[in-house]
């Protein structure tokens, strides 16, 4: 039991951010093909999956396979489609809610920036205002407040943002799978499900700035 325990402690943040989500996968998938989906052979087929599944040892192995395979999937497609293009600022681009949910993370970023500047650099390294987004501040106030007592702990925004991304890519790839060949209907629902994806996976991250700009100005003096 001890072994075991260690194993899923080495493995608690794949488990927490990917397998675990991933799961929806399924879910979606069985909920879309018994509500959605009007074929004549759908009984037929969902009874001879009923009656085809057998619990034994090797159908639990192949099932536990099938979902940590899923999972690399679609951590990798979330990485691809979500995180790779969400690292710069986190501020929100729907002219809608741009004035409300850009006010405090920009007037915090502003006084991070000019404490950054004094504290860490000052004036030793030359760097581009560009530079200076949500994910380069994170990277370089998240490393010190990480040697300061108490720790900013922003894993749990993290496990949030990565849960979202890898149901809205199931949702999306549970879509194309059912609805291959309905081509207008798979762009629209993609582009609503991706859309609606990237602004809540941005929201975690702004609230993640947020938490550690204010952590930074307050907590840390020196």
């Amino acid at each position: 039991m001890e072994a075991i325990s260690q194993i899923l402690k080495m493995f608690e943040n794949f488990i927490k951010r990917a397998i675990i989500p991933s799961i929806s996968f399924y879910f979606i998938f069985v909920v879309e093909y018994l509500y959605f989906i009007d074929t004549v052979d759908k009984d037929k087929v969902v009874q001879k999956f009923a009656l085809s599944i057998k619990v034994d040892d090797f159908t639990v192995l192949f099932l536990v396979v099938m979902l940590i395979g899923l999972s690399f999937l679609l951590s990798m497609l979330h990485q691809v489609f979500y995180d790779n293009l969400i690292k710069g600022d986190y501020d929100c681009k729907i002219p809608v809610f741009k004035k409300y949910c850009n006010i405090e993370l920009n007037i915090l970023k502003e006084k991070t920036i000019k404490k950054v500047k004094e504290k860490i650099f000052k004036g030793d390294l030359e760097i581009d205002e560009k530079m200076y987004t949500d994910y380069f501040l994170y990277q370089v106030v998240g490393r010190k407040l990480a040697a300061i007592t108490p720790k900013t702990n922003t894993t749990r925004y993290v496990d949030d943002s990565k849960s979202i991304g890898i149901f809205f890519i199931s949702l999306m790839l549970v879509n194309i799978i059912l609805f291959f060949g309905s081509w207008l209907l798979l762009i629209v629902l993609i582009s609503i499900f991706y859309a609606i994806g990237f602004q809540l996976i941005q929201s975690k991250y702004r609230s993640r700035a947020i938490r550690i700009y204010v952590n930074y100005l307050l907590g840390e003096t020196d």
